[in-house]
């Protein structure tokens, strides 16, 4: 919570004194209004997630991140994962840039593209290890943007934090 607010959390002990908690947050003058901490408890549970990464591992971490959600679909294989989103709906699109097969702004495209099968409030945020791919390094032409980016590894908070901004 501390580093939500922008701050810190500092802890002093003594043996036999007890312990003092130290929290600094910034304050401004500007006044602005108190919004709620939300959490991945605050998103419907039952959105449908695709998640494509040819990294095994990756998909590991994210499948661990998101066991709460009951509909999660995950894919090694990026042309797979094309041909289940040209039939598919999902709610949410988390995909890896650089892949064996089609990349991530492929995959980009075809859901932002499409929204006679995804909608238009489907979201695809980024996976990658290197942030300039998707803010330097855009492909000549691109028309559609991520809705979010995430820096590997995946982060729930960070997740959370995309969908519900």
């Amino acid at each position: 919570m501390a580093e939500q607010l922008n701050g810190t959390l500092g802890v002093r002990s003594k043996q036999g004194r007890g312990s003092t908690f130290t929290l600094i947050v910034p304050i401004t003058d500007e006044k602005k209004s108190l919004t709620q901490v939300v959490t991945q408890d605050d998103l419907p549970l039952n959105s449908r997630i695709v998640v494509i990464d040819d990294n095994p591992i990756n998909n590991l971490f994210v499948k661990q991140a998101l066991q709460q959600f009951k509909d999660v679909q995950i894919f090694q294989d990026s042309s797979l994962a094309m041909e289940y989103l040209q039939n598919n709906t999902s709610a949410i699109v988390i995909t890896d840039l650089n892949m064996n097969g089609p990349s991530g702004w492929d995959i980009l495209n075809l859901v932002k593209g499409n929204k006679t099968i995804h909608g238009a409030n489907s979201k695809v945020i980024a996976l990658t290890s290197d942030e300039s791919q998707v803010t330097v390094q855009i492909p000549q032409g691109q028309i559609h943007q991520f809705d979010g980016i995430m820096v590997k590894p995946f982060k729930l908070a960070t997740f959370v934090q995309i969908l519900t901004s």
